[in-house]
């Protein structure tokens, strides 16, 4: 494989990349969104309004997500919660209309559907990535290899994608442009040796790169901090 292929594959890795950790943030902002609504709803229920059209409303959108298992388990606690409030509210009223009956069935749906996914869940064992089993080691020159000696692989460069998709996810939430990111992913690979966040910082650097941003900068400091993981050699 010659430079301008090996170039051509690893934009396209970034670019898939990318697209997970945008679509991990989307599914994030869109999963917090829904649930602050629903939990505005429950507040203002407390006014002597009629809530069953907003209440239906909301559950008839957001069907779906009990089918994607989207809800990391401090969203789903959040969101029983809210359930259960709305449910205590709605057992005041002495004589509850038909559409109130049906909201009643559908949180004890939501609820029921909510603790069978969590104990699914609990059930599973812990998930690792697949490692194959070892080959003949190749000649130096032609071999990639990882920390403790593991040979590279398909499933473990799958897995590292999907960490350094959790951790860009992690570091963008309060930021408001790539280049706060990639300072903060190389803070954390200059003060912590963590290999993910070096990798992940190149990987931000590459792409700026493409939109002809000034990296010069940050191209050195993930240089020398490259250097420090090996204790001070030449460059790569």
């Amino acid at each position: 494989m010659n430079q301008v292929e090996a170039l051509k594959t690893l934009e396209g890795l970034l670019e898939n990349f990318l697209e997970r950790v945008v679509k991990l943030k989307y599914n994030q902002l869109q999963t917090l969104g829904g649930i602050n609504r629903l939990d505005d709803i429950a507040r203002r229920m407390d006014i002597n309004v009629d809530f069953t059209e907003e209440i239906g409303n909301w559950f008839a959108r957001h069907n779906s997500w009990l089918e994607e298992n989207r809800f990391r388990e401090i969203e789903e606690n959040r969101l029983q919660t809210i359930l259960e409030e709305i449910r205590k509210k709605m057992s005041d009223r002495e004589f509850p209309s038909p559409a109130e009956n049906k909201i009643r069935t559908e949180i004890d749906r939501w609820s029921r559907t909510l603790k069978e996914s969590r104990k699914i869940i609990l059930k599973k064992p812990p998930e690792t990535p697949r490692i194959p089993e070892p080959v003949p080691p190749a000649p130096v020159a032609e071999s990639i290899r990882l920390d403790n000696d593991i040979p590279a692989s398909i499933a473990r460069f799958d897995y590292t994608l999907k960490r350094l998709a959790a951790i860009f996810s992690e570091m963008s939430i309060s930021r408001e442009h790539l280049l706060s990111v990639l300072d903060d992913s190389l803070k954390k690979a200059e003060t912590q040796k963590n290999k993910e966040a070096l990798i992940l910082s190149a990987l931000i650097i590459y792409y700026l790169k493409q939109d002809r941003y000034k990296v010069g900068p940050y191209v050195k400091r993930l240089k020398e901090t490259e250097r420090s993981f090996a204790g001070g050699g030449k460059d790569a």
